[in-house]
């Protein structure tokens, strides 16, 4: 039952970004050459409990494979087992949606939001290749933005590095 709930969310978000993406005339058909644009949904599930974490990365690279601008948030939908049919149509905002709603700088060494760290990491990800961001992951950290995001960006790179693909 998770795993056909956490497809039909996965379903959607890409159902939504693809009717959103449709070709664009462009009258400097170098430009369009020079610039791919790719989107990523990384979905996973907590086995201990019923929750989902659909991760959701957008970046556009160059013709060199090199990142010119990422964008990343992830989605965690909680269920409850109890009563499956009341969370259709239940909207679960993303952890730059919520902002500092998410509560996280009061628990972080850097006293920084998530939405605060996900901009560090971004910006980290521009000029790199997928492979030069993911040979930088050690232990789910990226030790060159130790001051600016303590987040574990396992997921994130994932996702980004689909997204390149």
């Amino acid at each position: 039952m998770k795993k056909s709930t956490l497809m039909c969310l996965i379903l959607a978000v890409c159902l939504i970004f693809a009717a959103c993406s449709t070709p664009q005339e462009n009258s400097e058909e170098s430009n369009q050459s020079k610039y791919k644009a790719g989107l990523a949904v990384v979905a996973s599930a907590v086995e201990t409990a019923p929750t989902f974490t659909a991760d959701i990365a957008l970046v556009v690279i160059d013709t060199d494979g090199k990142i010119v601008s990422c964008s990343v948030d992830p989605v965690d939908a909680k269920a409850d087992i109890t009563d499956v049919s009341g969370k259709i149509g239940t909207a679960y905002p993303s952890k730059a949606a919520l902002g500092a709603d998410y509560g996280m700088k009061g628990a972080s060494a850097i006293q920084k939001e998530w939405f605060e760290q996900a901009q560090a990491f971004e910006q980290y990800c521009i000029g790199k290749t997928a492979d030069q961001l993911s040979s930088g992951v050690y232990e789910g950290k990226i030790a060159d933005l130790s001051a600016s995001c303590t987040i574990g960006v396992d997921s994130l790179v994932k996702a980004v590095a689909k997204a390149v693909e």
